[in-house]
């Protein structure tokens, strides 16, 4: 397993800059898996196996980011929920107002039609009443364009998740503004806080089968307020193009297409599709496919494998 270990130990500049491509790595498959997952709506079972052999990372990996982007998507629909029941209620008292506003404004309107006249008092309320009116309009609309998006987000799922918030993503139109109230002076600024924010962070979910409940993230006690982390950030990606490499080498292949792998404990499983060169006939097509098989596992020293001959699409 390949691991970075901190806490109790400085980071060397090594490990710091594999880190560093791996939150990377794993925020660019997380916004693409947004994107294919809830705004294209492929299914997770075709999603799989395709970022696996795409980004070289395991089942793990790849669940952990889903499980995010689920637990996020759910959170926002949670909320959406409350923020529809709120803003209905905020529509009805500002119509409720607004109702009873504008029946008082034309009673003042009415009266001056009649008396052609007012008390200094009624044209104030008159004036004030207006301006009310007019306010209580302007929160009206803008809560009924709110209420439009919300009950999109309901209808549709999509809850248009912006990664690096929109606040920030807003703030690089103030930069050349008048109005600049943001803390950047041009863009480039803005685009490193906002590239950071985007890629700042990750998650690794664990399981209860898993070693210490989480294959990809281990924290040990050392003493007192000493502690051990191990990271698995570049799951068997080195091993995956050795692998790859030796294949396509063989004279009986001609390219490998797709190739996943799985750790059972301490064995490897791995399914692979090959286009193999055009043999003489069936038979010893099969024959070469069960040579080449046999030769990967004893270099690579796998326990279980699945080899479909196919042809690239």
């Amino acid at each position: 397993m390949k691991t970075i270990v901190g806490i109790t130990e400085e980071l060397t500049f090594n490990q710091l800059s594999r880190l560093d491509s791996f939150v990377i790595l794993y925020n660019k498959i997380l916004h693409s898996l947004y994107v294919d997952l809830f705004i294209k709506k492929i299914p997770v079972k075709e999603l799989c196996p395709d970022y696996q052999a795409k980004y070289l990372i395991s089942k793990r990996h790849f669940d952990s980011i889903r499980k995010l982007l689920e637990g996020k998507v759910s959170s926002i629909l949670s909320l959406n929920k409350s923020y529809l029941l709120d803003t209905k209620d905020k529509i009805k008292e500002i119509e409720k107002d607004l109702l009873k506003q504008t029946k008082t404004y034309n009673s003042y309107k009415e009266k001056y039609k009649l008396n052609n006249d007012l008390s200094l008092i009624e044209t104030n309320l008159k004036k004030n009443l207006y301006k009310k009116i007019q306010y209580n309009q302007q929160r009206l609309d803008r809560l009924k364009s709110k209420l439009k998006k919300l009950e999109e987000i309901k209808n549709t799922g999509n809850v248009k998740l912006c990664f690096g918030s929109n606040k920030l993503f807003r703030q690089q139109f103030q930069i050349n503004s008048n109005n600049n109230l943001t803390e950047f002076k041009n863009h480039e600024q803005w685009y490193k806080e906002w590239f950071y924010q985007r890629n700042k962070e990750f998650t690794f979910i664990g399981s209860k089968d898993e070693t210490a409940g989480n294959n990809n993230a281990q924290i040990s006690h050392i003493k007192d307020n000493l502690f051990n982390l191990k990271l698995n950030i570049n799951h068997k990606a080195e091993k995956i193009t050795e692998i790859i490499e030796f294949l396509e080498k063989q004279p009986e292949v001609e390219k490998v297409i797709n190739i996943i792998t799985q750790q059972y404990g301490k064995d490897i499983m791995i399914a692979l599709k090959v286009h193999m060169k055009k043999a003489g006939s069936d038979v010893d097509l099969v024959r070469n496919i069960d040579s080449v098989e046999e030769r990967m596992q004893k270099e690579f020293n796998i326990k279980w494998s699945f080899f479909e001959p196919d042809i690239e699409k």
